[in-house]
């Protein structure tokens, strides 16, 4: 399993990829991030997120196409004991992987809420 090193967003990056492992990746999760993943070919691809609780049930997600963000993951839900998120393919044969921090604008804290918003 490999650990994979969070980029940060910025305006006309390249991100680097790593290729998926056979027996899953994980990266430090804070609720930020976002894995970019790219298939080598279209079709589905299982992207599966390992809970880290005992009788608790993993994320399964199919994804179709050549490349897909994922969502967010609350890390109370989701980190291991270390912090990390763990996660596989079905398939991992080709495919790579880039985790990236998106970061957030937070909205004037003195503005008053609009209704329907958290």
């Amino acid at each position: 399993m490999a650990i994979l090193t969070v980029q940060t967003s910025r305006a006309n990056m390249s991100p680097t990829f790593s290729a998926a492992n056979v027996g899953g990746d994980s990266f430090p999760n804070d609720g930020g991030v976002y894995l970019l993943v790219q298939a080598p070919e279209p079709g589905p691809v299982a992207f599966i997120v390992r809970s880290p609780y005992g009788g608790r049930v993993d994320s399964t997600q199919s994804h179709a196409g050549t490349s897909f963000f994922t969502p967010r993951f609350d890390p109370y839900w989701w980190n291991d004991e270390n912090g990390h998120l763990n996660f596989e393919f079905d398939d991992p044969a080709g495919v790579s992987v880039a985790a990236i921090r998106v970061p957030v604008v937070l909205a004037d804290p003195t503005a008053p809420a609009e209704p329907g918003l958290f």
